[in-house]
């Protein structure tokens, strides 16, 4: 008997950006590139455009004359990262087997989501994750490539994660459903945290795909002590957030968890031992988040 042919499946990649025309271009480029096997997987992309003035809309004009996929532009002009991944969903959800979000500054390998739907097949899981490689643009210090402030830490292939984040991420649809919004617009950050730990509450299961890399494009004003922080800190406010509303967190277990995180680690990164500058820079960071996740659970 004849082996069943695979069904063939539609995969949306949705982006949303905001005033990087040039990244979003480049990220184009690359995915006008990707390995798909037409026989088993429908592709199509949306572009969400969260610049009032509309500075992405040239550059998806232009992209559907090469792209070779169906490009959808969508335009959000309230401004907020939920507020455009929102929109990038909208044409979609519950039109697509399967979601990727990716972000405007990456680039996307040829056999990526090739990856990402291998590592689906052989686990069965509702989301795919995977890493993040930096790139720089001018190779910046040793410690603060040895501090890995723009890379994802690596894990076993198919081992199962607790979250994931819009950088690089496979989801089945059905999971999210057609009506939105998807992700919370009360959050400034963290959206994507909120998103996929209800999805785990509800059943759905998160694997690691070591092979779906993609490469985030870092310019040299994204390397410095002040973005490094102001980073952290978002990040702090967003998970204090994100415990109390979605994981019944009171706002004193919230600053006592953030407090004790900054504590900690202020005492790691001026202990008088020798340690690595980028050892001393990632408990710095950790300082930043704590003390966000502080103002995040009176806030």
């Amino acid at each position: 008997m004849n082996a069943a042919k695979p069904e063939r499946q539609s995969v949306a990649i949705c982006i949303a950006t905001r005033e990087r025309p040039e990244s979003l271009q480049t990220l184009l480029t690359s995915i006008a590139a990707l390995e798909i096997d037409d026989a088993t997987t429908e592709l199509l992309v949306v572009v969400a455009d969260n610049d009032e003035r509309g500075s992405a809309r040239d550059v998806c004009d232009d992209a559907t004359r090469w792209l070779g996929y169906p490009l959808r532009y969508v335009h959000e002009p309230r401004p907020g990262i939920p507020m455009a991944r929102n929109a990038s969903l909208s044409p979609v959800a519950g039109k697509v087997d399967w979601i990727v979000f990716v972000d405007d500054d990456e680039i996307v390998p040829g056999h990526w989501i090739a990856a990402l739907c291998a590592t689906q097949t052989s686990t069965q899981a509702d989301v795919v994750t995977g890493p993040v490689r930096a790139v720089y643009a001018h190779p910046p210090p040793r410690w603060w490539s040895d501090a890995g402030f723009h890379d994802t830490p690596e894990h076993p292939e198919g081992s199962v994660r607790s979250v994931a984040y819009t950088h690089n991420t496979l989801v089945r649809a059905a999971r999210l459903g057609p009506i939105g919004p998807w992700f919370d617009e009360r959050l400034p950050s963290g959206e994507d945290v909120a998103l996929f730990r209800s999805l785990v509450k509800g059943g759905a299961t998160i694997v690691w795909s070591r092979e779906a890399f993609v490469q985030e494009s870092v310019t040299p004003n994204r390397v410095s002590w002040r973005g490094m922080l102001r980073r952290g800190w978002r990040e702090g406010v967003a998970l204090a957030r994100v415990a109390r509303w979605y994981e019944g967190a009171s706002r004193l277990e919230a600053f006592y968890g953030g407090l004790l995180r900054a504590g900690w680690n202020a005492a790691r990164a001026i202990a008088p031992y020798p340690a690595p500058l980028g050892e001393r820079a990632r408990a710095l960071r950790r300082v930043s988040t704590g003390l966000g996740r502080c103002f995040g659970a009176i806030f």
